[in-house]
This record gives C-alpha cells, structure tokens and sequence, in this order.
C-alpha cells in the first residue's frame, strides 16, 4: 500500500491534515489514560488487603488472639472473638476463651478465640438505642430467638399479650 498519495492529499488540505492529527493524539492520550488507570487499579488489588481484625474496628483484644489469615480466608472457620461482658455473661468463672457457644448451626459449634473489651457498633448509621429493662435478665436471654429486638415505647405488655392470644402465639413475659 502506498502512504506518498494520502500524505500528499493531507498536505494539500492543511485544516483535513491538523484535524486527524488532532484525532489521532487524542486518541492516543485517551488509550494511555486508559492503560494507567488499569494499572493503578491492579496495583490496588495486588496491596495487602489490610484485614487485620479487630485491629481495623479499634477494639482492644484483652485476651487471646486475634483472627488468623486462614479464619478471615476460610467461610467455615468456627474461631469467634467475643466481647468481655458476653464472655463473663456466659462463662462465669472466667475460662470463656477455647470454649465452644453456638455458631451458626446447632451441630457445629463455633470455638471462642479471642476476648475483645467493648464492641463498637459494626454499622454506625443505623439507628439504636439503649433501654433498661424491668423483670428476670436470665429469663429474657433465656426466651430471646432473635438477633433483632424491637422496642415499644410505651407499656403496652397487656395489648400484646392478648394480640400474641388472637394469633395462637404463646407470649412470654419477663417480668
């Protein structure tokens, strides 16, 4: 293929011959902005994920140890960190840490690892509160089946009661 007649003809024509000069270094600028991005981006996958465990959530670890690699890596790992007042809620002499609780399933329990002081709230922007509750502790954790709790704010024990009757449920009241 012959370039000399397309070259002479762009000479001849000098706006035709800036413009696809033009077009082709802004093509090249928009490939080379391209390729560096995607290598920035793969010099950001390929750094230390920084998992670190309670590190990252600014906890203290008080006793035991923190996750390993392979608890973090592995979505069967049965290792948990517990807080201090769990710890010392379910184990009261005080040997919570190598002990087993339940886990997600009733056959397969998780081990306790590590023992951190006060857990920070895992999702900041949700709502919360705190609540003093009237009636037998042992008794509410006793009959909780839930990881949620939901509050009322004001006494409506007996409009629940007789609600949980209508509906066949057996109400349970820790008072």
């Amino acid at each position: 293929m012959e370039i000399g007649p397309i070259l002479r003809t762009l000479f001849r024509n000098k706006t035709r011959f800036i413009l696809i000069t033009l077009e082709v270094a802004l093509t090249l600028a928009i490939v080379v902005n391209c390729i560096n991005m995607m290598l920035d981006l793969k010099h950001q996958m390929d750094r230390p994920t920084g998992i670190q465990g309670v590190d990252v959530l600014g906890v203290k670890l008080i006793q035991g140890r923190n996750f390993t690699l392979s608890d973090i890596n592995d979505s069967e790992s049965n290792n948990v960190i517990i807080t201090k007042a769990y710890a010392d809620r379910m184990f009261p002499d005080g040997d919570a840490l190598g002990k087993q609780i339940q886990g997600r399933e009733p056959d397969n329990p998780d081990t306790i690892v590590g023992i951190i002081q006060k857990m920070h709230g895992s999702w900041p922007t949700w709502p919360y509160a705190s609540a003093k509750l009237e009636g037998d502790i042992d008794k509410f954790i006793e009959n909780l089946r839930s990881q949620y709790i939901h509050f009322c704010y004001s006494d409506i024990v007996q409009e629940l009661v007789n609600t949980c009757n209508l509906l066949g449920i057996k109400p349970i009241v820790c008072v």
